[in-house]
C-alpha cells in the first residue's frame, strides 16, 4: 500500500517551483507530494479555468480520469472505479469493466 504513503514519491504526483522549492498548496510545506494513491497516472492536463485532470491505469479496466486538487487521495489501492470511501476521492469517469486503450 505504498500509494497510501504520504511520504512516498510512488503513487503520487509531485509538484514543485522551477527553483526546485515546494509551493503553496503541496500536502505538506516540505514535500513535492501533491496528491498521493495514485495507481499509474499517464498523463495530466489543465482545463481552461486551470483545473487540473489526470488519467491513470486502472488494475483491469477501470481506467480513469481524475480532477486533481492538491493535498488529496486519490485511493489505490484501498478504491478505484465506483469505490467509495471517506477521505478518498472517486475518479470523474472510469472505462468500466475495460480499458480506454481497447476503446480507441
Amino acid at each position: 500500500m505504498i500509494a497510501q504513503d504520504e511520504d512516498s514519491y510512488a503513487g503520487s504526483i509531485l509538484r514543485m517551483n522551477l527553483d526546485g522549492s515546494v509551493p503553496e498548496g503541496n500536502l505538506e510545506e516540505d514535500s513535492h507530494v501533491y496528491t498521493y494513491g495514485h495507481r499509474n497516472p499517464q498523463g495530466l492536463t489543465w482545463g481552461e479555468d486551470g483545473t487540473m485532470y489526470a488519467t491513470e491505469h486502472g488494475p483491469t479496466g477501470h481506467d480513469e480520469l481524475n480532477i486533481i486538487e492538491g493535498g488529496n487521495n486519490y485511493g489505490w489501492p484501498v478504491i478505484w472505479g465506483d469505490g467509495e470511501e471517506e477521505g478518498m476521492e472517486s475518479p470523474l469517469a472510469h472505462a468500466g469493466k475495460n480499458t480506454w486503450h481497447h476503446l480507441v
